[in-house]
């Protein structure tokens, strides 16, 4: 059974079971999680194409953006990553909770402790012989774009420099925060920290968090890592586009993190502007 010894989602979401799968909708939602698993067999697939393909973010897997007036919302099928992504691809193994559960457990309990990241709406699982297949639909946070492409690209003038120069420091505040209230990201990479541009608060969101945990403890060991794991993305990323995070940007994320800036992170040549 999927889920059987899995913990429930909270009393907000609406069950709505299958023959083959399990699913959850919050009521603004379950209209068309029934209707999409009715239809489409998944909420991926009917995402795909109430999206029409026009309007897709794209990841490790594409994430469909769906629109009903007002409201909007991401859908995004769970895949694998590293070495067993090429005989695994999106199947996972009956062990434990469904990732999708783990990551709504992870999302409400970072959001009651104040943690910015996007509401989740509804969640499918769905059986695969010993394997299962899982999606997961979240409110879409407008006029937002992931760090990476916030940040890698010219800037077009100095006030441009201070506005990046100031997320950098909100996107360690955010890390920061999350390991104050004992959460712990296995995959903090700048992918996974999305910029509102907008100048409303909060403008940075914490995503994916199917590899988070709250209430692991042990603070600054957990900070230490998911800063780590946060500079080397941005190191990463600037020898992919070329485009080199300078002194000032460093310091302004190690302000927000609160632990000294670490230069060895710049380009090949020392710290570099673009």
């Amino acid at each position: 059974m999927i889920g059987s010894r899995a913990p429930s989602p909270p009393p907000a979401f609406r069950e709505i079971p299958g023959s083959r799968l399990r699913a959850w909708a919050r009521p603004e939602l379950e209209e068309w999680v029934r209707g999409a698993l009715g239809t489409c067999g998944t909420l991926h697939a009917a995402a795909r194409r109430d999206a029409g393909g026009a309007t897709k973010l794209t990841g490790r897997a594409p994430v469909f953006v769906v629109r009903r007036g007002d409201t909007a919302w991401a859908v995004r099928r769970y895949t694998r990553g590293g070495a067993v992504a090429s005989f695994l691809g999106d199947r996972y193994l009956h062990l434990g909770s469904p990732r999708p559960l783990s990551e709504l457990a992870a999302s409400e309990g970072l959001r009651r402790l104040g943690v910015p990241t996007p509401r989740i709406l509804a969640l499918a699982v769905y059986r695969a012989g010993p394997f299962y297949r899982a999606d997961l639909a979240t409110e879409l946070v407008p006029d937002a774009t992931d760090l990476v492409e916030f940040l890698f690209q010219p800037r077009s003038n100095a006030s441009a420099a201070t506005r990046q120069r100031e997320i950098l420091h909100e996107s360690g505040s955010l890390v920061r925060r999350l390991a104050e209230v004992g959460g712990y990201h296995r995959d903090l990479n700048a992918k996974n920290l999305l910029v509102r541009n907008s100048s409303m608060a909060p403008r940075i969101y914490l995503i994916d968090l199917d590899r988070c945990r709250v209430g692991v403890g042990a603070k600054d060991r957990s900070l230490s890592r998911m800063a780590g794991r946060l500079r080397s993305s941005l190191t990463k990323w600037g020898h992919k586009t070329g485009h080199w995070l300078d002194a000032a940007d460093w310091d302004a994320l190690a302000t927000g993190l609160g632990s000294p800036s670490e230069g060895t992170n710049s380009g090949p040549e020392g710290y570099q502007t673009r």
